[in-house]
């Protein structure tokens, strides 16, 4: 299979745009976590279930 250079584009051609910074809109709360209090790194996630640990 062959490549085919479909464009060019120049840098050129690229500055003079900027109109207006971009910004960051109509943003979601997805999730949130907590650090804990530990001799590890430990954070939680609320909804997480613990860790299964396998049967002894």
């Amino acid at each position: 299979m062959t490549s085919v250079r479909l464009a060019s584009i120049s840098r050129m051609g690229l500055e003079g745009h900027e109109e207006t910074a971009p910004s960051i809109t109509d943003v979601k709360h997805l999730s949130s976590y907590n650090w804990m209090e530990s001799v590890t790194p430990t954070i939680a996630i609320p909804g997480c279930p613990p860790l299964w640990p396998p049967p002894k």
